[in-house]
């Protein structure tokens, strides 16, 4: 599974790496060298190097890619979501990301995709998050990266029987 920039810096910032690789049901995940360029110009990037590489759960992926030259007009994203979709294109590989026009793009592409409400609504579906934990993920992605869903998500992520 490949993660674009912005989701791996959410999931990293808000202490909830752990929690997708389990989610997902894997033990690593990998970037392409543009996401890691762009994860080292972020502030999490000294927190988070310690995770990146052969010991760590993030691997760089060795993916040489020109995204001007994709078959696809990419131009309208960032060179991290933009080299990821055109690795899943080639490879066939599953994405998580969570930019909109970016997510939008690769499932316009035939890519499948997670975000990070529907990695949340995974995790609830295997019985791997249960609601006072979803309750505390909600307010730790609010508080440690502003991240809001809107009401029909949260009702969902909030619904269990």
């Amino acid at each position: 599974m490949i993660v674009d920039t912005s989701f791996l810096s959410c999931v990293i910032k808000t202490g909830l790496l752990d929690r997708t690789l389990d989610i997902i049901g894997e033990s690593k995940i990998f970037i392409t060298e543009m996401v890691k360029n762009e994860l080292e110009q972020s502030r999490i990037y000294e927190e988070s190097k310690d995770l990146i590489g052969p010991d760590g759960p993030i691997i760089v992926l060795e993916y040489e890619v020109e995204v001007g030259n994709a078959q696809h007009d990419l131009s309208f994203l960032g060179n991290g979501e933009a080299s990821c979709i055109c690795y899943c294109l080639e490879k066939d590989a599953r994405m998580l990301v969570d930019d909109r026009e970016a997510r939008d793009k690769a499932r316009e592409l035939g890519i499948k995709t997670l975000t990070i409400p529907d990695l949340l609504l995974l995790g609830k579906r295997r019985g791997k998050i249960e609601k006072e934990e979803m309750i505390s993920i909600i307010e730790t992605l609010k508080k440690e990266d502003n991240y809001l869903f809107s009401e029909d998500v949260k009702e969902k992520l909030l619904e269990y029987s």
